[in-house]
């Protein structure tokens, strides 16, 4: 029945513990699925009833997995992105997000063993996921033409009913593999996967980008997109054609790190996932065109936020009414010419008019030229916050009050040569609320001019406190730290020899 393999056995287990009576497990024993015909023969009878006693949902998740190649290695969210995109996580009727509905059908896949953790020896995680070479074989045979890998350097009969394809383009022959693709009006995910530099001729990127207008999905993993070439566009390095912004239906767009974005993206108004967004020199206004992108979700880098001049832009990007992004890092980057008055008051308007969504959960801010931070940065505006790191914001000599932040659990302060002292700011006015009352991390690093830390208010439940390089800070630590694990400080030399009461 299992032809003594274990992951079939494992996967019959798993689909018999959830049947409760006799009749149940009968009807599974004397079920035609066993008797393979000559078409299935390659595919383990145990893993077809498997699939074939899955629901409908799961069955379309499933089989959109036969894009990937044996052996392909993908994480867990990144896979529910692509679902997304297709829409195959819409539920009619359901208060869930189409995050937790594709967190909930991914959990079940791997219940049953279609899915397995893959460990990788380089960062010693389990954090990406791998299908059995069986279980890859079934995605096939289940999907039929609708999905499709492209490896080699040659490219074979692609029906027209293909709507998923892979491609690797780790080979010479970039614009011959690419020339077919576009002929698939129907596309709906193009997944392109290299190793380094790629050359693609100007024609085949104006096919990709105006015949492919049914694309949901788009992917340039693994790309070097700086060796794009297209003079019809006047495409420079790192740029996309002008004519990307036709994709109209695109929903999942990744990008490798590139510093300049598509330009109209902000027409993409269906764009769920976008990683990174960059703010082009002398032509800040280019933040705008995130205004109408409100579908956005996950997590997206804004980089160049320096180059804004005019806060009015940055209120048009319209960060607030973005409900689905759950993580967000503002970066204002380094700016060549000197530092002056208007740079800073310029720094202290753009980031007060980027005030996020109320739902968001981490929060990065860097290089940030101002000398205060802004009055959205506190409990009533960010209820949801668990995680805030405030970095290189070297002119700025108060901090907010962010022991109002009610779920706060981690908080990292690092190279903000601006505080001296570190006093009742820090915990908030509000005598009702304890603060930092969730709050379990608490790092400090690079902080040269820091002196002095005023306890007005203990952490109820912090479990690890790191000060690290902090060489002018004099007072003692905080001595009642009830749930204090781990405690680290280096480079503190002025810093009074006391041990908070944790470790008595």
């Amino acid at each position: 029945m299992c032809g003594g393999l274990p992951l079939a056995i494992k996967s019959l287990g798993q689909h018999l513990r959830k049947k409760f009576s006799q009749d149940e497990w009968m009807k599974i024993l004397e079920t035609d699925m066993w008797r393979l015909s000559d078409r299935d023969h390659s595919i383990n009878s145990v893993l077809r009833l498997s699939y074939h006693n899955l629901p409908s949902s799961l069955k379309c998740c499933f089989a959109y997995c036969s894009i990937f190649p044996k052996g392909y290695r993908f994480k867990k969210d990144e896979l529910i992105k692509l679902w997304m995109a297709e829409g195959m996580l819409k539920c009619c009727g359901s208060d869930k997000s189409e995050e937790e509905f594709g967190n909930e059908i991914f959990c079940d896949l791997e219940s049953i063993s279609f899915f397995q953790q893959s460990f990788d020896e380089i960062f010693g995680t389990y954090e990406y996921y791998v299908m059995h070479d069986l279980v890859n074989d079934l995605t096939k045979s289940v999907s039929g033409e609708f999905c499709m890998q492209i490896e080699g350097v040659k490219v074979h009969c692609i029906s027209v009913r293909t709507r998923h394809i892979w491609c690797s383009l780790r080979s010479n022959c970039v614009d011959k593999l690419l020339e077919p693709i576009c002929e698939l009006r129907g596309l709906r995910s193009l997944i392109l996967e290299g190793n380094g530099a790629k050359l693609i001729r100007n024609n085949v990127q104006h096919d990709l980008f105006s015949r492919l207008t049914s694309l949901r999905m788009l992917s340039f993993k693994h790309c070097d997109l700086s060796e794009l070439v297209d003079e019809i566009s006047n495409l420079k390095l790192l740029h996309l054609p002008s004519n990307f912004s036709k994709l109209i239906n695109l929903r999942h767009l990744e990008l490798p790190y590139v510093t300049k974005i598509p330009t109209h993206i902000g027409k993409l108004e269906n764009l769920r996932a976008l990683p990174y967004f960059f703010v082009e020199k002398q032509k800040g206004y280019d933040l705008k065109e995130l205004k109408k992108l409100n579908h956005l979700q996950g997590k997206i880098y804004i980089e160049g936020l320096g180059n804004v001049i005019d806060p009015t832009d940055a209120v048009t990007a319209n960060l607030k009414d973005k409900k689905y992004l759950e993580e967000l890092h503002m970066n204002f980057c380094d700016r060549i010419e000197e530092m002056d008055e208007s740079i800073v008051e310029s720094n202290v308007s753009v980031l007060e008019a980027l005030q996020p969504n109320r739902n968001l959960k981490r929060l990065t801010i860097s290089r940030y030229k101002g000398n205060s931070f802004p009055n959205w940065l506190r409990g009533c505006h960010l209820p949801n916050l668990v995680s805030l790191e405030l970095r290189s914001c070297e002119i700025c000599s108060l901090l907010p009050p962010l022991g109002q932040l009610p779920f706060l659990k981690e908080l990292r302060i690092s190279d903000c040569n601006g505080i001296k002292i570190i006093g009742k700011e820090f915990y908030g006015n509000n005598s009702i609320i304890v603060p930092f009352r969730s709050l379990e991390v608490l790092k400090f690093e690079q902080l040269e001019n820091w002196e002095e830390w005023l306890f007005i208010e203990e952490f109820p439940l912090l479990k690890e406190l790191e000060i690290r390089n902090c060489p002018k800070l004099k007072r003692a630590l905080p001595q009642h730290l009830p749930s204090l694990e781990k405690l680290k400080i280096v480079c503190c030399n002025e810093l009074e020899a006391s041990i908070p009461k944790a470790f008595w």
